[in-house]
C-alpha cells in the first residue's frame, strides 16, 4: 500500500512539472509577442527613436539591446523573428533582432534575411518610381551591412533613374514652353530629347500629339496658301497675256 502511495505521488509531481513546464512556455511566447509588439509600436510613434533604443519591458531591470544570453530565449525570439519575416513584418523581426547578441549566429541569420526583406520592399517600390520609399528600405539594409552588394547597386540604379527623372522634366517644361509660343519644330526636338530617355513618360506624349497636330495644321495652312498663290499667279500671268501690248496700239 506504501509503494502505492508513494508511486501515485510520484506521478502527481510529475504531472505538476510537465504542466508547469507548458505553462512556463505559453507564457514565455506570450511575453515574446507582446516585446515585439511594444518594441514595433514604439519604433512606428517615435520618429527619432532607433529600435535598439527601445525598452521591451516596463520593468524595473529591463532588457536591452543584445543582452539576452539564455539560447532558450534566443532560440525564441529567432522563431518569433521567422513568423514576422515570413508574413512582411520587418520591423516587428528587427526589433527581436537587436535584443540577440549581434555575435550570435541566430543573429546573423536574422540579419540576412532582414537585408533580403528590405531589399525586396526596396525593388518593389523602385520599380513602382516611389524612389523615396525604396531609398528609405535600401538605408535600412546598408545599417545592418553597409557593404551588401545587392543594396548598393540597387542605390546606384535609383541615383541613375532620378537623374533622367530629372532631365526629362526639364524637357518636358522646355518643350511645353516653345509649344506656348508656337515654336513646334523646337518643341518637337525637344520631346523627341525627352522621349529617348523615357518613351513612356505620359507627359510628353501627350504634348507630342499635340505638338504634331499643330504641325499638321500649319502644313495645311501652307499648302492652301501655296494653292491659292499659284492660283493667283496663274490668273496674273493669264490675264498679262491675254491683254494687248498698249505700245503697239
Amino acid at each position: 500500500m506504501f509503494k502505492k502511495h508513494k508511486m501515485l505521488g510520484f506521478l502527481a509531481g510529475l504531472i505538476a512539472v510537465v504542466s508547469a513546464y507548458y505553462l512556463i512556455e505559453d507564457v514565455y511566447d506570450d511575453i515574446v509577442d507582446t516585446v515585439a509588439e511594444r518594441l514595433s509600436e514604439t519604433s512606428a510613434s517615435t520618429v527619432e527613436t532607433h529600435p535598439s533604443e527601445v525598452s521591451p519591458f516596463s520593468l524595473e531591470s529591463p532588457i536591452v539591446a543584445g543582452q539576452i544570453t539564455s539560447e532558450y530565449e534566443i532560440e525564441a525570439y529567432f522563431d518569433k523573428a521567422l513568423v514576422y519575416i515570413e508574413n512582411d513584418k520587418l520591423e516587428q523581426a528587427y526589433a527581436l533582432y537587436k535584443e540577440i547578441p549581434p555575435s550570435h549566429e541566430k543573429a546573423q541569420l536574422l540579419s540576412e534575411k532582414i537585408i533580403e526583406g528590405y531589399y525586396a520592399l526596396a525593388l518593389n517600390r523602385s520599380d513602382k518610381g516611389d524612389f523615396d520609399e525604396a531609398k528609405k528600405w535600401i538605408e535600412r539594409g546598408l545599417g545592418l551591412d553597409a557593404n551588401n552588394k545587392k543594396l548598393g547597386a540597387l542605390k546606384i540604379k535609383i541615383a541613375q533613374e532620378e537623374e533622367i527623372r530629372k532631365l526629362v522634366e526639364n524637357y518636358y517644361q522646355q518643350a511645353t514652353r516653345q509649344n506656348n509660343r508656337g515654336e513646334y519644330e523646337e518643341s518637337r526636338a525637344l520631346i523627341q530629347h525627352g522621349l529617348s530617355l523615357n518613351p513612356s513618360h505620359e507627359k510628353l506624349r501627350a504634348l507630342s500629339k499635340k505638338v504634331e497636330l499643330a504641325l499638321k495644321k500649319r502644313q495645311q495652312i501652307e499648302n492652301f496658301y501655296q494653292l491659292a498663290l499659284a492660283k493667283v499667279n496663274k490668273k496674273a500671268y493669264e490675264a498679262a497675256r491675254d491683254k494687248p501690248n498698249s505700245r503697239y496700239i
